[in-house]
């Protein structure tokens, strides 16, 4: 599995200006306010009311998150990763921008675009993950479809890329 790394001049994670908006607020307020008090603090209810509010707070994020490659911002005499860094030197980093901080930068976690490839052949390999652990062989019939679906991907984006630098 391609593990996400925190940047580390990312923020750090703050739910400080998070608001948990709940739809019907007024309605579940009168039906907690309608039982007894005591229902409404125990344990349950409390997990209950979290969780909801965490998988709110999780859902909104994901619309709020955004990708991209450090390396768009590798040039002139302010070159860094668009996030306030030093350069990448990986052309294949990306960034994974998520809105848990006080700033707008937000909390940036960082993997490797060749490593999830990587992972990929290799869980699709003869006796690879699937099989045994990281003894890739050649592709599995099962699995030949699917990866040749993937290569064709990147094969049009580098085409669409080459496109852009030639114009």
């Amino acid at each position: 599995m391609t593990k996400l790394e925190g940047v580390k001049h990312s923020e750090k994670i703050s739910l400080e200006n998070w608001r948990f908006e709940i739809p019907d607020f007024a309605e579940r307020l009168e039906e907690v306010v309608g039982t007894a008090v005591r229902e409404a603090f125990e344990m349950p209810n409390l997990e209950k009311c979290f969780k909801d509010a965490l998988g709110f707070a999780l859902e909104e994020a994901v619309g709020n998150s955004y990708v991209h490659f450090p390396i768009d911002s590798n040039y002139g005499d302010n070159a860094g990763d668009g996030m306030g860094g030093p350069p990448v030197d990986n052309p294949l980093t990306v960034y994974l921008c998520l809105p848990y901080s006080e700033t707008d930068n937000g909390v940036t976690v960082t993997f490797d675009l060749e490593d999830v490839v990587d992972q990929s052949i290799d869980s699709c390999s003869v006796g690879g993950v699937r099989e045994s652990f990281y003894t890739s062989g050649p592709i599995g019939p099962q699995h030949r479809k699917s990866m040749e679906a993937l290569r064709d991907g990147f094969l049009r984006m580098a085409e669409k890329l080459n496109a852009a630098l030639l114009k």
